[in-house]
C-alpha cells in the first residue's frame, strides 16, 4: 500500500522546493492582481462620476484595443480561465498545453484584464485567477520537469486550487473545485498531494495577507 501511495508522489526533494516556491509566488502575484483589479474599478468609477459623458468614448475604444490585442499577439489570455484548465488536463498535446497554460498567459491576463476593468468592464476575478495559479503552477514544470501525465494533471489542478483559495480565502472549496472539476479525471490519490499543496498555499495567503478577503 506504501509504495502504491508513494508511486503518486514525486520522488525528488527538488520538486518540493519548486512546489514551494510555485504556491509563494502564486500567493504574490493573484494578491496583486486583485489589488490592481479592485484599484482600475475604482479609478473608473471615480473618474466616470466627474466626467460621465466619456464613458461612451473611453469603454468602447478600450474594448476593441484589448480585443485587438488579445486576438493578434497574445490569443489564449481570452475566456474565463476554468475551460482552459480543463481542456489542458484533457489534452495529451504538451504543445496545447503550454498555449493554454504559461508565465506569458498569466502576465498578459493580469495587464489586459486591468486595462479592461479600467475601462469599465465589469469581470468577475474567480476564472481569471484559476487560470492565473494554473498557469504558474504550470510554468514551472519546465524547472521541475515531471514526466508522468498524472503528475502534470495534478499540479495543473493544484494550480486552479490554489488560483481560488487565494481570491476567496476558501481552501476547502479550492480543493473540492480543483478535483471534482479540474480533475475529473485524475487517480483518487491525487488528492492527498492536492490537500497538501493548497493547504500549504493557504497557510502562505493568510500568513502573507491575513485570514480575510483581498
Amino acid at each position: 500500500m506504501k509504495k502504491y501511495i508513494a508511486y503518486h508522489f514525486p520522488r525528488e526533494l527538488k520538486t518540493y522546493a519548486l512546489l514551494t516556491l510555485a504556491s509563494a509566488l502564486t500567493v504574490v502575484v493573484i494578491t496583486f492582481f486583485l489589488s490592481v483589479s479592485a484599484f482600475s474599478q475604482h479609478a473608473f468609477k471615480t473618474f466616470i462620476v466627474e466626467h460621465p459623458a466619456l464613458n461612451f468614448i473611453i469603454t468602447p475604444i478600450t474594448f476593441v484595443t484589448i480585443i485587438y490585442f488579445a486576438k493578434h499577439y497574445c490569443h489564449f489570455v481570452q475566456g474565463s480561465g476554468i475551460p482552459q484548465l480543463i481542456a489542458a488536463t484533457d489534452s495529451r498535446n504538451k504543445s496545447i498545453r503550454k498555449k493554454l497554460l504559461s508565465f506569458r498567459v498569466a502576465l498578459g491576463k493580469i495587464g489586459l484584464i486591468f486595462l479592461a476593468m479600467l475601462g469599465g468592464a465589469p469581470i468577475g476575478i474567480e476564472g481569471p485567477s484559476i487560470h492565473i495559479g494554473g498557469s504558474i503552477f504550470y510554468g514551472f514544470n519546465q524547472f521541475i520537469k515531471l514526466n508522468r501525465k498524472f503528475l502534470i494533471h495534478a499540479l495543473i489542478a493544484i494550480g486552479g486550487s490554489a488560483g481560488l483559495i487565494v481570491a476567496f480565502n476558501a481552501p476547502i472549496a479550492g480543493v473540492l473545485f480543483a478535483y471534482e472539476e479540474i480533475g475529473r479525471k485524475l487517480k483518487k490519490q491525487a488528492l492527498i498531494l492536492i490537500l497538501i499543496v493548497s493547504g500549504f498555499v493557504y497557510f502562505l495567503k493568510a500568513w502573507y495577507h491575513g485570514n480575510t478577503l483581498i
